[in-house]
């Protein structure tokens, strides 16, 4: 009994690391990087908007954020991609966005980040991309992005 119930614990949790519930709804998002050492919906759920998870059903649609840092010589730079790719199975990789939003973040002159200031790097990306595409109207958004959908 204890083993079921301890499966259904995990169960939970897995779901909990692909889906929140915010004031705008539900969503579901898949992130793909490195430098962000947090639940890359932790990120940005303040962001998405109660007209964004109206157009797309978390049941069908998911979030996808791409994201990565890189430091050329004493300069830092963090970028993000993200856009609507339609839901795939956990084992398996959610589609690229047929169209999406981006963002860098540059830190200039810093040599090399320790691991909070490069997570705020890529943080800082990712809340900027996150905010174009929730400031671009959601069908307009469903209408470039059909080949992912």
């Amino acid at each position: 009994m204890k083993l079921m119930s301890l499966k259904r614990i995990s169960v939970a949790a897995a779901l909990a690391l692909v889906c929140t519930f915010a004031n705008a709804g539900t969503f579901v998002v898949r992130g793909y990087g490195a430098g962000l050492d947090t639940r890359t919906v932790d990120v940005i759920s303040d962001l998405v908007t109660e007209e964004f998870t109206r157009t797309f059903d978390a049941k069908k649609y998911g979030i996808v954020v791409h994201y990565s840092h890189i430091q050329i010589g004493n300069d830092n730079v963090c970028y993000a991609m993200t856009g609507v790719s339609r839901n795939v199975p956990d084992s398996r990789n959610q589609a690229i966005p047929a169209w999406s939003t981006k963002a860098t973040y540059l830190i200039r002159n810093a040599g090399n980040l320790d691991g909070r200031q490069r997570q705020e790097c890529v943080v800082s990306a990712i809340r900027a991309a996150i905010k174009d595409l929730m400031s671009t109207d959601p069908e307009l958004v469903k209408s470039r992005s059909t080949a992912s959908l």
